[in-house]
């Protein structure tokens, strides 16, 4: 699949884990790329899909990168002020943000006998 061999080291993207949810360094264990453009009007796109594995809780996960060229715009680089290209990538991860557990909390847990007396206590001083 071109991201590593018997003997390499597999290549390591910065990516949302649907385990830890955040953003987590990941091991890009496939990866297949699309390309295409339209020679009339100059437009060009690529489609990566790639299947990673975090780094820290080793679950594994999906990532499709989609780039457009007519969504990029013209910008200017924080330090040094050149012009650059910015955008131009639409990003998106199975399981999809939207679907995944909320956090355990505290709150959604019933309290005891004991945590209520503490808590009441707490009010009243």
């Amino acid at each position: 699949m071109g991201n590593e061999t018997e003997d390499s080291v597999p290549r390591v993207i910065t990516a949302h884990c649907p385990n830890c949810r955040g953003m987590r360094n990941a091991y890009v264990r496939g990866e297949h790329v699309t390309k295409g453009s339209d020679d009339e009007d100059g437009t060009s796109w690529s489609d990566t899909g790639m299947v990673l594995e975090c780094g820290g809780c080793l679950r594994v996960f999906f990532r499709r990168d989609y780039w457009f060229s007519e969504w990029e715009a013209v910008g200017e680089h924080p330090v040094t002020g050149e012009s650059r290209l910015e955008g131009g990538v639409e990003t998106t991860y199975w399981p999809a943000p939207a679907t995944r557990k909320p956090p355990k909390s505290d709150v959604t847990k019933p309290l005891s006998h004991g945590d209520r007396a503490k808590t009441e206590v707490k009010r009243e001083g």
